[in-house]
């Protein structure tokens, strides 16, 4: 693309492009990849819902983590318990992490964060 002549900060984009179409294109290639050049721009509904689904998840996860941390203080988790929830948070930001790195997916990016979400009820129950 040239480089587009500017105002400001802004960039004014003169060529118009049918966006739905790029974005319909299939996504070939592995599934857990940077994105290139040539891949369609990802919406930004789809990235809003992402990163909305993602920063729930670390606030839930930091009052998880909290709760936890106070439980080790006062010496009432058993001796399981700790690595069980150190497992199940990286478990829940490995997903998330893939979620974002798979945004090119149609159902992926979702699937992983519904997983995400499960590992961290379950460390919240525990």
């Amino acid at each position: 693309m040239p480089d587009a002549p500017t105002t400001g900060w802004l960039p004014m984009f003169t060529e118009t492009t049918d966006l739905p179409d790029q974005r319909r294109a299939p996504v070939t290639g592995p599934a857990f990849r940077m994105p290139a050049e040539t891949d369609p721009e990802p919406s930004t509904r789809r990235l809003l819902g992402l990163s909305c689904w993602a920063g729930a998840l670390a606030l839930l996860g930091l009052a998880v983590a909290i709760r936890g941390l106070a439980a080790l203080f006062a010496d009432t988790a058993g001796g399981w318990r700790e690595p069980a929830m150190a497992g199940a948070g990286v478990t829940g930001i490995a997903l998330t992490v893939g979620a974002f790195m798979s945004v090119h997916r149609r159902r992926l990016p979702w699937i992983m964060l519904a997983i995400a979400t499960l590992a961290l009820l379950a460390s919240a129950l525990l």
